[in-house]
């Protein structure tokens, strides 16, 4: 008897804790998780950046009206510590949608920012994209996080970011004792079609530059210390609209010359992390 009334007691004390936080209201708040300034490299030509926007609270009641908008205060107050910075033309963005409603039970929202006409000559204007919420009501957004100033500085091509490069290098005509190639790497982008990748040899930065279908490892600088020679590097993918960038493989054939001997390297790049 004594084991029912305490199993009673502890199925009362659970239902009523459950009633306790049922009971309880936390105020929602809007704002933008990646808030105040943030450096974005939008694709040359045209690119989509995505923005979030959270909602907090408990338990709240009702919906929230939301708009985005350029903010020209945050610019101005920007221009104070930054002079120079451009805002950036009306011409060369777009943004969808600029208004939309948290229901009760809604705690994420997206928005889609479309980078248009970004050519080389981007590098130079130094822009700026600042963009901050706007409720029906003060406290339902959080005041610290409600503008993110996107600074422009420059551009990035489709290869730029993490890789994984697997494969083997060897002494030329040597193929039987080979060594391997694994690691990680980060690409950064030198022009519109070339990117540069550190290799598996100290001080050998590779130039990696992209024509047509075909590929071409050089040497970064187009400087010649290592002889480099490419042996017929080829490209297997293509640029995935969800993740903004190529999405495949690259195979790299080249050989070079180190210590005074020439090796021969077969690499594959892999984009698809």
């Amino acid at each position: 008897m004594k084991k029912i009334i305490t199993a009673l007691s502890l199925v009362i004390a659970i239902m009523s804790c459950s009633k306790g936080v049922d009971s309880i209201e936390y105020g929602s708040k809007v704002y933008l998780p990646l808030s105040g300034v943030v450096e974005v490299q939008p694709l040359l030509g045209e690119s989509v950046y995505e923005l979030t926007v959270y909602k907090s609270g408990i338990n709240s009641k009702g919906q929230i009206d939301v708009s985005l908008f350029v903010d020209s205060d945050a610019y101005a107050q920007y221009l104070l510590s930054n002079s120079g910075a451009l805002l950036l033309p009306e011409s060369m963005y777009s943004i969808e949608p600029v208004n939309f409603t948290f229901g009760p039970d809604e705690l994420e929202k997206k928005a889609y920012i479309h980078f248009k006409q970004v050519d080389e000559e981007f590098i130079a204007k130094n822009y700026i994209l600042p963009i901050s919420l706007r409720v029906g009501q003060p406290q339902q957004i959080l005041e610290e996080k409600k503008t993110v100033l996107m600074t422009l500085k420059k551009y990035r091509n489709p290869y730029q970011g993490k890789l994984k490069a697997s494969g083997k290098y060897y002494l030329k005509y040597n193929e039987t004792e080979t060594e391997k190639i694994d690691y990680a790497l980060q690409a950064e982008t030198v022009t519109a079609n070339i990117f540069q990748i550190p290799s598996h040899v100290n001080d050998m930065m590779l130039w990696i530059e992209v024509v047509g279908d075909e590929l071409l490892v050089k040497e970064s600088g187009n400087t010649n210390r290592f002889r480099i020679q490419d042996k017929g590097s080829h490209i297997r993918g293509d640029f995935d609209l969800k993740h903004q960038r190529f999405y495949g493989v690259f195979d790299l054939s080249f050989s070079y010359e180190f210590d005074s001997r020439i090796y021969e390297a077969e690499i594959e790049l892999n984009f698809n992390l």
